[in-house]
């Protein structure tokens, strides 16, 4: 288990609270940069997968988009995770 926490003028995100695979040949991962409420999300995930999706722990979820950027309405604490799958399974960081 890791947590990294990011607080950035009243914004705090944390990122990657766990890592997981299941059953698959995936690695998720992600690194963030912020400006005000803005987070530029960029992929760091290793191996071949066929799908991804980021859940931004305010309610908001994207899929599809490997370096997605966030605006979040309002400073506050939120668990940012992605989700990456393969042909055997998926992973989450």
């Amino acid at each position: 288990m890791k947590i990294n926490t990011l607080r950035i003028a009243g914004l705090a995100i944390i990122l990657g609270l766990f890592s997981a695979k299941v059953n698959a040949q995936c690695t998720a991962g992600f690194t963030e940069s912020t400006t005000g409420l803005t987070v530029q999300f960029t992929n760091q995930a290793t191996g071949s997968y066929n799908w991804i999706g980021y859940d931004y722990g305010d309610g908001a979820f994207d899929q599809g988009v490997p370096n997605p950027t966030h605006v979040y309405s309002q400073a506050g604490i939120y668990e940012a995770c992605q989700y990456i799958q393969d042909t055997v399974g998926f992973c989450f960081d």
